[in-house]
């Protein structure tokens, strides 16, 4: 893939960096298709304007990239992310990116019995460091996906979609 006419910019440009600084950037554009064309191998293509609402078409964010599909981005973050970030790829995603996935490091489980021989069960995982509680995480996802509660959904659903 060559870089698109939207993100052509002269050989040699100038940007002002926060401290009031210039610097001069000189432009590679071996450099920058073989970048693109890595991309392009990992599953990302150009996002056409006419697929995203006008609130989302901004000159200023240059080459928009994204997948296939809804269900590519899982396999793209369990696949792909990896191999792009050992290759020297600073891949930076925002917390509220809806297919953002988490590595879960630990699961664990609480029981805890009161006076009247009642019990509570808090069932949680640790992601980056932080204990999240499981109950309120799958009433998200069966409110949002109920298939994940109807049997003969659920034999549909593939062993690798999260």
């Amino acid at each position: 893939m060559a870089v698109p006419s939207c993100c052509r910019a002269p050989r040699t440009a100038s940007f002002p960096l926060p401290d009031g600084r210039a610097v001069r950037l000189k432009r590679d554009s071996a450099a920058e298709n073989a970048a693109l064309a890595a991309l392009e191998r990992a599953g990302l293509k150009p996002v056409r304007p006419q697929w995203l609402r006008p609130s989302e078409t901004r000159r200023e964010l240059g080459l928009l990239l994204g997948l296939a599909s809804e269900v590519a981005w899982t396999s793209f973050f369990a696949e792909q992310v990896a191999a792009l970030r050992q290759a020297g790829w600073h891949i930076d995603c925002p917390a509220d990116f809806r297919h953002r996935v988490l590595a879960v490091t630990e699961w664990d489980a609480e029981l805890e019995e009161d006076a009247n021989g009642w019990f509570a069960l808090s069932l949680g995982i640790e992601v980056e460091g932080r204990r999240l509680e499981l109950a309120p995480l799958l009433h998200q996802l069966f409110r949002r996906e109920p298939r994940w509660l109807d049997p003969k959904k659920l034999e549909q659903i593939g062993n690798d979609e999260a």
